[in-house]
């Protein structure tokens, strides 16, 4: 989840450091972490969103397709050659 900011609508907005004493202790007692806009410049606290669960990735590897799947696509290419190269020239 992105911020945005109050006073120029801004998507800009990052994470600000606390920079006082008291910033910093604001900051290990709340859950409001400062944020600045870099477009206008405006500093506040707000809640910290956690980030979004990224997308699950695609299944790249699958298992190699069996004797019978193979047989299906050239029924006629597999009899007699198990397990042998054949090289033709």
């Amino acid at each position: 989840m992105t911020h945005i900011c109050p006073d120029c609508e801004s998507h800009d907005v990052h994470h600000s450091r606390p920079r006082t004493f008291s910033e910093k202790l604001r900051f290990n007692f709340t859950k409001k972490v400062p944020f600045r806009c870099y477009a206008c410049g405006w500093r506040d606290w707000l809640t910290d969103a956690p980030a979004p669960e990224p997308p699950p990735l695609p299944e790249v590897h699958k298992p190699p397709p069996s004797d019978a799947e193979l047989n299906k696509l050239e029924p006629m290419a597999r009899t007699g050659t198990d397990n042998v190269d054949v090289i033709r020239r």
